[in-house]
């Protein structure tokens, strides 16, 4: 086997190592989408269309997004697309503007991890 083809060959046994060594030191464990609770609210004090980025007795997990695809009617699959995200992500709590506006196609979200409370 010639020097060239050797080196690609343990890169990329390398490379899937690594992949695999990622994927077993994750975080949380996802949850089921139907464990995911939706709260509708303002960040207080903030713009309207501000979300949320803390949550009495929660963590903050990131925000999200889900646009949705021409074909498709917006309200109901964005909102279960960030429910995915949530549960993905390890939170229990999704955080969405009054009234789910979707704004330009997408539908915007803060995930949250608030345990059994």
């Amino acid at each position: 086997m010639n020097r060239s083809l050797r080196l690609a060959v343990y890169g990329l046994a390398l490379a899937n190592g690594l992949g695999l060594a990622g994927c077993a030191s994750g975080g949380a464990p996802p949850r089921a989408t139907a464990e995911v609770r939706v709260l509708e609210r303002n960040a207080e004090g903030q713009a309207h269309r501000a979300l949320p980025k803390t949550l009495e007795g929660c963590e903050f997990l990131g925000a999200a997004f889900a646009q949705a695809p021409v074909e498709a009617p917006a309200g109901p699959y964005l909102l279960d697309e960030l429910k995915a995200k949530a549960a993905r992500r390890g939170g229990d709590t999704l955080v969405v503007l009054p009234g789910k506006p979707v704004i330009q196609g997408r539908l915007r979200g803060s995930i949250f991890l608030c345990g059994d409370g």
